[in-house]
């Protein structure tokens, strides 16, 4: 049987298939057979119903009696199959001449439907299709727009969403937008997402990133030494203002960069004093920071142009068996090279107002008429955009394999460094932005980031930090843009997300459930033995290198960052680790998650400490005509003995330690010793002292304790 009968079980595609006589069917597979196969199956049968001039009415068409090459099987079954066709064709209240309606419901579109229909039942059929073996995995796509990254999930077999209502049950959710900070409460613990909780607050933001990297230049101020001078304003204007002096102008440029803005708007460079308080007084107005650096007036050119590096790092990490986080960070061995538009020139009073002579933001330089487009991506070093790789190239051409060496592991090293002063922040805001992972960290990590780290050159080839992007742009204007971001999303997606199934909910599922079971202890036990080496512990996966832990082949930088990390570590313990600890101790004091009320009794007693108690015992005789107790007698109440018996939590409230005088109220009718309706005592007589008066009240009986609320701590 044909490809035909293999696709149609009902034979009716070639049974009514158009045939030529006899004579011309010189061979029986191949030629007119074959290039039907790619015509459209609708047009074929409707070319293939008689007309009114072929042949007689409920005649059937012309079928060669034998074909050659086919068996005699093969022709019984065309035979039985025309009958069948004779049948369909047959007119059943249609005029002479009208072709007969073969198909009465044939799979097509209606019409009238909106395109929104249409692209409805084209998921609804999606749905519907088989799923291969294992599961699909669901890709959120909803948060960006970015085609590259869609088509590199396609690529992988995945199942794109771009409906946010579809998206809660995705494996994967890429966010290229703002919302970063709902989509981390509906991440799943078998789930990943492009984002980790805090890099926006600790990195990306200008004033953030001043402030975090002032602090490390305090604890390493030579291994920070990669950050430009760098002012925070308003808080920063006083010591800003000591380096002008007396003078209202300096000799060195500053350039000033809002915090809330970006692809180069409002960026201005100034030495005048005046200029900077202004900028300041603004932003105090705004409730907004504006971030002030010295400029750089010697930077290294191509062309005589400025440029700047936009390179890719990649963060990840791995689940150690205590819990914390095992960073992984790779470098994209490509990039871009933005170049200005206009030729360089030191900065003066008159060219210092040209931003396509100062800045390197492609935002800014697209619209010149000096831009020049790269359109083909094998030339990579045309253009005002080039690649890293050809960067790279160009300095071991003009300075040598050493130089360029040693520039990468410089670029790499100031990349490390600058994700390991926000390490601690990472980590500790992992934990608490994400719904609790019930089987201790089996699932893996469950984020990745990619940044846009920007850092410029001086004449010396020192690199300098400039900002850091936690939204890198996809967008593909050229050849080479597709080629360099095309590369780095699927190898992105390789290294993050090696090993997801459709299945993993219900992995999960399961694994909780065994660790419920057979315990936790022994789940540990078993994962452990289970782990097997993934992509992110290689040194190299295509065009990334990893970058920490640091390579083999450069153990001074290596040896430099493993110290700053352990250092971080130790500095920044108590942010993420003695929280931990003080409530796993109250939880172990307690022996449950809500710690036990106060005593009633302690109620009663005065707000003092626990060693109050005696003077309760005093009040209590006192009240009841008792005689006056020593005062080791006073553990023996009923309320001291509930106190001691029930061992209080650490994180219960207590009473507090400034303890209020108690106030001693009148029991006879009021107005009878005066308006305050106390009761006359031994000293308080006219003419009595201040201490004679304290003695007197010290041994008043009719003492009234006000009852303190206490107040019930919940975790």
């Amino acid at each position: 049987m044909d490809s035909h009968a293999s696709e149609d079980p009902c034979g009716v595609f070639e049974a009514t298939e158009k045939r030529p006589p006899s004579s011309d069917l010189t061979t029986a597979s191949g030629g007119p057979e074959e290039e039907d196969e790619d015509e459209d199956p609708v047009e074929v049968e409707e070319d293939a119903i008689p007309g009114p001039g072929g042949h007689e009415q409920g005649q059937p068409a012309l079928v060669p009696d034998k074909l050659p090459g086919k068996s005699s099987s093969q022709q019984n079954q065309e035979e039985d199959l025309t009958e069948v066709e004779n049948a369909m064709a047959e007119p059943d209240g249609n005029q002479e001449g009208e072709p007969a309606l073969v198909f009465d419901k044939l799979p097509s579109k209606s019409s009238s439907q909106s395109p929104a229909q249409q692209e409805e039942q084209e998921e609804e059929e999606e749905v519907a299709r088989p799923k291969k073996k294992g599961g699909q995995v669901l890709f959120n796509a909803s948060h960006s727009d970015y085609e590259v990254v869609a088509e590199a999930a396609e690529e992988r077999g995945w199942r794109v969403v771009k409906s946010e209502e579809k998206a809660a049950a995705c494996n994967v959710h890429w966010i290229d937008d703002s919302a970063i900070g709902d989509c981390f409460r509906k991440v799943e613990p078998w789930m990943r997402v492009n984002h980790f909780p805090g890099m926006n607050n600790a990195l990306a933001r200008k004033t953030r990133l001043a402030r975090n990297m002032a602090r490390m230049m305090r604890v390493f101020p030579s291994e920070f030494r990669f950050v430009p001078p760098t002012w925070v304003i308003p808080d920063d204007f006083g010591d800003l203002e000591k380096r002008f002096g007396a003078d209202s102008e300096s000799k060195v440029f500053y350039i000033v960069k809002p915090d809330h803005l970006c692809q180069g708007k409002g960026i201005f460079l100034t030495t005048e004093l005046e200029r900077l308080r202004q900028a300041s007084q603004e932003s105090q107005k705004k409730n907004e920071a504006t971030v002030v650096q010295r400029y750089i007036t010697r930077p290294m050119l191509i062309d005589g142009l400025k440029f700047d590096l936009r390179l890719y790092f990649l963060v990840a990490g791995k689940r150690r068996a205590d819990g914390h986080l095992d960073l992984r960070m790779f470098l994209f061995r490509d990039g871009l090279v933005r170049l200005c538009t206009t030729a360089y020139e030191a900065p003066t009073q008159e060219t210092m107002n040209q931003k396509c002579m100062h800045l390197t933001n492609y935002a800014v330089n697209k619209n010149s008429k000096n831009f020049q487009q790269n359109d083909d991506k094998d030339n990579d070093g045309a253009g005002s955009k080039r690649s890293l790789r050809w960067f790279l190239s160009y300095i071991e051409e003009n300075f040598g394999d050493k130089e360029r060496r040693k520039l990468w592991l410089k670029l790499m090293g100031l990349c490390v460094k600058t994700v390991l002063a926000a390490s601690s922040s990472l980590e500790s805001e992992y934990d608490g932005a994400f719904p609790r992972d019930l089987t201790g960290g089996m699932m893996g990590c469950r984020c990745f980031e990619v940044l846009g780290i920007d850092v410029m050159l001086d004449a010396k080839r020192k690199p300098y930090l400039i900002e850091v992007n936690h939204l890198p742009s996809f967008t593909c204007d050229s050849p080479l843009d597709d080629d360099i971001k095309r590369r780095l999303v699927g190898q992105i997606m390789d290294l993050t997300c090696e090993g997801l199934s459709g299945k993993d909910r219900k992995n999960y599922e399961q694994l909780v459930r065994d660790r419920r079971n057979s315990g936790e202890g022994a789940v540990r036990h078993v994962a452990g033995t289970e782990e097997h080496k993934s992509l992110l512990d290689l040194p190299v996966y295509k065009d990334f290198e990893r970058a920490f832990p640091p390579p083999e082949g450069a153990p001074k930088m290596a040896q430099q960052l493993e110290a700053i990390a352990a250092r971080v570590r130790e500095i920044f313990k108590p942010v993420h680790a003695v929280k931990r600890a003080s409530k796993s101790d109250s939880l172990q004091d307690s022996g449950s998650c809500k710690p036990p009320l106060p005593p009633k009794n302690l109620a009663a007693a005065p707000p003092g400490h626990a060693k109050a108690s005696s003077s309760e015992a005093v009040g209590s005789s006192r009240r009841n005509g008792a005689s006056r107790s020593p005062p080791g007698r006073a553990g023996h109440s009923e309320g001291t003995q509930r106190l001691t018996a029930q061992k209080r939590s650490r994180s219960a409230p207590g009473p507090p330690r400034c303890a209020l005088p108690p106030i001693a109220r009148n029991t006879s009718p009021a107005g009878q010793h005066g308006s305050r309706g106390r009761s006359p005592v031994a000293g308080e007589r006219e003419g009595a002292t201040p201490s004679s008066r304290r003695a007197a009240s010290a041994k008043c009986s009719a003492r009234v304790f006000l009852q303190l609320k206490s107040a019930q701590i919940h975790f």
